[in-house]
């Protein structure tokens, strides 16, 4: 068959394309490639180039992958590269993870496409971006690759995790942290273990204070950790045990987190665990949550978890005016009277700021304009 003619037939009909150049680069992906390079214009290889290679890949990658490394055109190169590497891994990991130490650095890289391969063996898919050239940007799979594999196997996970470095080659994307706290979702006993285990402490620290932030190692046994930490470890590890317990639905995790809430550092990491304490104080008990808000001794956090509940659905709105008009002002904030007229109905807002004391009413009214 004369390829050139029949593909060029099949261009006057445009449902018939996509097949014509399927068959031709099944049956001859040099000679189409050949064809589309000769051709004067240039938007027939931009079109039919990436779907070629990616069939092409199939019977001949390492021909694919050579054709592609030999364009000038870097934009192009990095699509048609991306198409070559992501049809290997498709169907062997092996040769995908060849092909792409062969690709190397790509001038714009991103996420997007099937990450199949990594769940079909995520140890052998670890395993083998770790491998990969420093310059190769497929190893950005790794920090995704490291959590599939931790809950899929996290023993074996925590074993290589092990003898990784928070601040080394899994330092991107927090890869290290999320492995451990993904372990821990699986296994949070074994998680642990292997964390304390670390020889060096900044890797300890870090391990441990991941495994924390799942939610579900015991609250007593995260307050007991936190208690014995070092200033540094438990300013980064605090907030997010916190909030963490906070969004376990348990009474006690809860009850642990409000206690941890009054050794954390005063930052605004603190203050985001505050709102996360504070939303499931609202969901649990509301009242409860109240009063423990209005008695917080640091006045930021106040403000932030009384906005917090205030917004909360649960929130009795015909008795909040009376409630906001014994607080101190320290306790009140824009925020607060923000939320408290966004959750009441249109008709029922002057009502409502009528009830409040004139002062607090004059400084709702101005925090909505």
């Amino acid at each position: 068959m004369e390829w050139p003619a029949f593909f060029r037939a099949q261009l006057r009909s445009p449902e018939w394309t996509p097949l014509a150049a399927r068959m031709w680069a099944e049956a001859d992906p040099a000679g189409f490639w050949s064809w589309l390079r000769s051709q004067a214009d240039t938007s027939l290889l931009m079109e039919w180039g990436p779907d070629l290679l990616g069939v092409w890949t199939l019977a001949e990658p390492d021909a694919a992958m050579a054709v592609a490394l030999k364009l000038t055109n870097k934009e192009f190169a990095d699509v048609l590269r991306r198409r070559i590497v992501d049809a290997a891994l498709a169907t062997d990991l092996t040769t995908g993870l060849r092909l792409a130490a062969l690709a190397g650095d790509f001038n714009r890289f991103g996420w997007g496409g099937s990450r199949d391969w990594i769940e079909k063996d995520p140890q052998a898919a670890v395993l083998g971006l770790e491998a990969l050239p420093r310059y190769a940007d497929y190893r950005l799979f790794l920090s995704s690759a490291v959590v599939v594999w931790a809950k899929a196997d996290a023993r074996a996970a925590l074993a290589w995790l092990s003898t990784q470095h928070h601040e080394g080659e899994l330092s991107m994307f927090g890869s290290f942290e999320n492995g451990f706290k993904a372990a821990a979702e699986t296994d949070p006993q074994a998680a642990l273990v292997a964390a304390k285990a670390l020889p060096d402490i900044g890797d300890r620290y870090a391990a441990i204070g991941a495994v924390l932030t799942s939610g579900k190692v015991p609250p007593q046994e995260v307050a007991d950790w936190l208690e014995s930490a070092s200033l540094s470890a438990r300013a980064e590890a605090v907030p997010d045990a916190i909030k963490a317990l906070a969004r376990a639905d348990d009474p006690a995790a809860l009850a642990t987190a409000t206690e941890l809430l009054d050794r954390a550092p005063a930052n605004k990491q603190t203050l985001y665990a505050t709102n996360a304490v504070a939303y499931a104080w609202g969901q649990r008990d509301w009242q409860a949550g109240w009063d423990w808000a209005a008695a917080l001794p640091d006045a930021a956090m106040r403000r932030a978890a009384l906005a917090k509940l205030v917004g909360s659905d649960k929130a009795p709105r015909d008795e909040l005016a009376a409630m906001l008009a014994v607080l101190p002002p320290l306790a009140l904030s824009n925020d607060l009277f923000v939320v408290a007229l966004a959750r009441l109905p249109a008709d029922r807002r002057e009502a409502w700021l009528a009830s409040l004391p004139p002062p607090l009413a004059a400084w709702a009214k101005a925090a909505n304009r």
